[in-house]
């Protein structure tokens, strides 16, 4: 019986979870900016911690960005024939 209600205690966790998901469906845009604005606010502290740590897979990441933009627009002058932006 014990793992019977252990069972129950687990679905009556999951319908609470769904919800409150349910309830964030029914929410405003304003709603779910602001409640992402708080969760920002309340990680900050740990970005900021964390900033140093990966910082150079940032910097590494931004680099290989840089380097496939220029190969695709590189890709695309040739594509076109010329090197002129499109109207």
């Amino acid at each position: 019986m014990r793992n019977l209600a252990s069972l129950r205690e687990g679905w009556d966790e999951i319908e609470r979870e769904e919800r409150r998901i349910e309830e964030r469906e029914n929410l405003t845009i304003e709603q779910k900016f602001s409640i992402f604005l708080s969760l920002i606010n309340s990680l900050a502290p740990f970005i900021k911690k964390s900033e140093e740590f990966f910082r150079r897979d940032r910097v590494d990441y931004l680099i290989e960005t840089q380097s496939r933009l220029r190969r695709l627009d590189e890709w695309r002058k040739k594509q076109d024939g010329n090197t002129t932006e499109p109207t």
